[in-house]
């Protein structure tokens, strides 16, 4: 059995899930042949990069976290809760350093290197509850264990003394992914197939 891991929510979720079917073109196809597309406005971003925006938000919703940052594509976006959810689209000034430090995050592991008692589906940055917890996230069926980031990170601390050290290797790079997504506020997650 393989675990994979890495950063962001929608890295993990059905593309299929954000894919925002075209409207039909109405009239003969004399006219229709004679229409222009609407002009884009200047910023405008593609209904599916809005999909995932708005989908975040009602992740956000649930209460899982008091900040995460997620890559949409190819720009950062803010995700904040407080009693509601606050979200924006990050400057490229903010936004780039981040898609650009996390870029190469992820892998995958054999699944007897993962220290015990480390088996979230997902750990949330700012985490708002004390322990891991179980939830479905929106729009999906099966429930995911969540915890917080540095909940994970301290679990795997401890687990590596039990890890056999030819497995150490791949450890340290699980640890080093879930500090990279801790620094820079993204969802990590871990895959079990």
């Amino acid at each position: 059995m393989k675990v994979k891991f890495g950063a962001g929510l929608l890295n993990i979720l059905p593309p299929e899930m954000f894919v925002v079917e075209e409207q039909p073109m109405v009239g003969s196809a004399r006219f229709r042949a004679g229409q222009a597309a609407p002009p884009k406005k200047k910023g405008a971003r593609s209904p599916s990069k809005e999909r995932k925006f708005n989908y975040l938000q009602k992740v956000g919703e649930l209460g899982l976290s008091q900040l995460f940052i997620e890559i949409i594509e190819d720009e950062a976006a803010e995700f904040r809760f407080d009693g509601k959810v606050t979200a924006r689209w990050m400057p490229p000034e903010e936004g780039l350093p981040i898609i650009a430090a996390t870029r190469k995050l992820g892998g995958e592991l054999p699944y007897s290197a993962i220290p015990k008692g480390f088996d979230p589906d997902f750990c949330f940055p700012a985490y708002l509850h004390p322990k891991g917890q179980t939830v479905t996230l929106p729009e999906l069926t099966t429930p995911c264990y969540t915890m917080g980031s540095r909940m994970g990170l301290q679990t795997l601390q401890r687990g590596m003394a039990e890890v056999p050290s030819m497995d150490r290797d791949f450890v340290n790079e699980l640890v080093e992914a879930v500090r990279q997504c801790l620094a820079h506020r993204l969802i990590f997650w871990l895959w079990f197939e």
